[in-house]
């Protein structure tokens, strides 16, 4: 795999698909290992540069931003805003429907470049590399030769809005990457 990857002939494995039902129901690709590899190598490479710029406040897949650290910032939101319980607040939830499934890949991977672009100020020898493994990452269809585990029920009663097989052309990333949820938290910077 390493002579692959440097040869720029790396192409990513068969996911291994199937369907969770806890804590709700949702479809997972779980990558080969040797491409776990390659997102942990992508993650640890630009995760630092984006760190600088998001919120305070997104919280997934982020160090040091677990429940505990999240409870402490709802609870400082809900005093600041409630004079400390003193008056009535308002709380919205709500979540993006078919949010991974929905991420243009090609806005995506524009994001990412220019960003990091942007953000590294010397000639880097390994942003080509990382580059051309985003690319390969972020426009792989995990769909195309996905291994299923399994039945055919599994999916009956999920959203199609949850699953990759009904994404958009162009659209939609794997839930069960970590490449996935750093992404994700970019796509929404």
């Amino acid at each position: 795999m390493f002579d692959e990857i440097i040869e720029q002939k790396y192409q990513p494995k068969p996911s291994i698909c199937f369907v969770v039902d806890k804590p709700v129901k949702r479809e997972i690709f779980a990558a080969d290992f040797c491409d776990r590899i390659v997102h942990h190598f992508i993650f640890n490479y630009i995760s630092p540069i984006f760190e600088k710029i998001f919120i305070n406040d997104s919280f997934s897949c982020r160090i040091g931003k677990g429940t505990h650290y999240g409870i402490h910032r709802i609870d400082h939101f809900i005093r600041s805003c409630t004079g400390n319980y003193s008056q009535d607040g308002y709380i919205l939830k709500l979540d993006i429907k078919g949010y991974f499934m929905a991420m243009n890949r090609r806005l995506l991977f524009d994001k990412v470049k220019s960003v990091l672009l942007a953000n590294i100020l010397k000639i880097d020898f390994d942003l080509p590399f990382i580059l051309y493994l985003l690319e390969k990452t972020i426009f792989n269809d995990p769909t195309g030769n996905c291994i299923i585990k399994g039945k055919n029920s599994d999916w009956a009663d999920l959203p199609e809005t949850k699953s990759l097989f009904h994404a958009k052309s162009n659209c939609g990333l794997p839930i069960g990457n970590l490449t996935s949820q750093l992404f994700g938290n970019i796509y929404l910077t």
